[in-house]
């Protein structure tokens, strides 16, 4: 054989090796890269549905975050008005909020609150023709659920917003089931407007009205490999835990911080002793969620008296391989 057909040889070889190394296996796979993504809601106000001047706030404010999405757990409308107008107050919503986020490639993935119903024979009317074509939500949900009931993945996480007013303050654990058993994914974040712990002096009206199917839906994320809840409904920060096994704690975050009325915890308390409160703000605000790998760090940043942006919370977690 010549020296120059044994050159090429030794170049092909090499140029085939580097063609092989270019394709993920078992032994090479890249992890998923560094990514985040936001948690607000409770937005709604008293121009023409919203906080406008707290919405485009926050819009401008998570763009400089630059997440690869957010959530949005209820109420972004004044609401309980007719048809016309609940759809007027939620154009306005998402003229002022989701617009911007899309425009810069942040996906907004809303549920229902209490204030976006509608007094109308068909209450999910507005918010179906609402969040249609390019701003059409998921729709994978049960059946009567499509669009305000859904799942989604991104990357390594595996997200479920779910609707609590098809059966009021209940979530529709059927289904939930058959989405968690399907999800081969490490992270979960699952999230609805009502809190499934409720605090003395906050709403009721929450999942924990009915115990029994709250806490068959909490061991449902647990058993899942979750351990993170996401609401609204009261107009605050709080972040709460409670164990459930030996070192196995579920933590619940209510982020209804996006321009609804600020409310006063005065109590201090939950309604079940159990409860362990962690941290608690009651001034507008998100929450950052960054993913890597295997690691989550979360926190919660508000807006001080100045405007300017301070964090009241963090929290960090390691998901088992």
């Amino acid at each position: 054989m010549s020296k120059q057909l044994k050159a090429v040889i030794r170049i092909m070889a090499f140029f085939l090796l580097i063609w092989f190394l270019s394709f993920p296996t078992g032994l090479n796979a890249k992890e998923p890269e560094r990514w985040s993504f936001i948690v607000t809601g409770d937005s709604r106000g008293y121009q023409n549905g919203i906080n406008e001047e707290v919405v485009r706030t926050l819009a401008r404010q998570i763009i400089k975050e630059n997440p690869t999405l957010v959530l949005f757990p209820g109420d972004l409308v004044n609401g309980y008005v007719d048809y016309e107008e609940t759809v007027q107050q939620l154009l306005n919503w998402r003229r002022s909020f989701m617009e911007p986020l899309h425009k810069k490639n942040i996906k907004v993935y809303p549920v229902r609150g209490n204030h976006d119903l509608v007094k109308d024979e068909y209450p999910e009317r507005a918010w179906n023709d609402v969040f249609m074509g390019k701003y059409a939500l998921p729709s994978n949900g049960p059946e009567g659920e499509k669009n305000i009931t859904y799942s989604f993945t991104n990357q390594n996480a595996f997200f479920i917003g779910l609707d609590t007013y098809i059966d009021r303050s209940k979530v529709n654990q059927k289904w939930l089931d058959k989405q968690l058993k399907k999800n081969s994914l490490p992270h979960v974040f699952l999230y609805a407007h009502e809190p499934a712990y409720t605090l003395e002096g906050g709403h009721y009206d929450a999942l924990a009205i009915h115990e029994k199917a709250r806490d068959t839906f909490v061991e449902s994320i647990l058993g899942a490999g979750g351990i993170i809840y996401f609401c609204g409904h009261d107009h605050w920060y709080d972040h709460a835990k409670i164990e459930f096994q030996d070192e196995l704690w579920f933590h619940q975050f209510i982020v209804g911080t996006a321009g609804a009325p600020l409310r006063v915890w005065h109590s201090r308390q939950y309604r079940e002793p159990d409860v362990i409160q962690v941290a608690h703000s009651e001034k507008y605000g998100y929450m950052v969620v960054e993913v890597d790998g295997s690691s989550i760090s979360m926190e919660m940043k508000v807006f001080d008296e100045n405007g300017s942006i301070k964090t009241v919370d963090t929290f960090n977690y390691k998901v088992k391989k």
